[in-house]
C-alpha cells in the first residue's frame, strides 16, 4: 500500500477520535481553579485567550505523530517539519509519562484462541476505563475552533 493511501486511511480513523477544536478548551474562569497559566495565541489577527489543551487529546496527537513519522520512515520519505526529531522525542516522553500516570493494572494472560505460548496482545481481559464519550462531549462543549489552525501548525493532520 502506498504511503499516501496509508496516510489517508490513518488520518480518517484518527480524526474521528478528535473533537471540534482538537481538544483545546475555553476556560474563562480559570483563576477559580488550580490551573497553570492559560495558552494564548493570535488566530486570524484576533487574540485568543483562556485556552487549555486537554491531555487525552494531546496524547492522541502525539501517538498520531509517532505513527505518521514511522510510516514515512518505512517508505523512506523525508519528515516534514511537524515530524522533526525534537517533536517526536517530546511525544515519546509525553506518552511515557501518561502511561506511568494512568498505568492500567489489568492482568493480561493468554489471548483468546492462543495457548499462551506467544506472549499477549492484551485482548480478552477486562480494563477499567473512563467514559470516553463524556470526555469527548466535554471537549466539544468547551471547544476552541482551532481545526484549521491546528492543521496549519501541525497539531493534527
Amino acid at each position: 500500500m502506498s504511503l499516501e493511501n496509508q496516510e489517508e486511511m490513518v488520518e480518517q480513523s484518527w480524526l474521528s477520535l478528535m473533537p471540534v477544536g482538537l481538544g483545546f478548551l475555553k476556560i474563562d474562569d480559570h483563576d477559580q481553579y488550580v490551573l497553570p497559566r492559560p495558552l494564548a495565541r493570535v488566530e486570524g489577527g484576533v487574540q485568543v485567550d483562556n485556552m487549555y489543551g486537554m491531555a487525552a487529546f494531546h496524547q492522541l496527537h502525539c501517538l498520531n505523530l509517532i505513527l505518521r513519522s514511522y510510516m514515512r520512515y518505512q517508505h523512506g520519505v523525508a519528515q516534514p517539519e511537524t515530524l522533526q526529531e525534537r517533536h517526536i522525542f517530546h511525544c515519546f516522553d509525553y506518552i511515557r509519562v501518561a502511561l506511568m500516570c494512568y498505568g492500567d493494572t489489568a492482568l493480561e494472560g493468554a489471548d483468546p484462541g492462543d495457548e499462551g505460548l506467544h506472549g499477549t496482545e492484551g485482548w480478552g481481559v477486562t480494563h477499567v476505563c473512563i467514559d470516553w464519550d463524556a470526555l469527548f462531549d466535554m471537549a466539544v462543549d468547551r471547544a476552541r475552533p482551532l481545526d484549521d489552525l491546528g492543521r496549519e501548525l501541525g497539531i493534527f493532520p
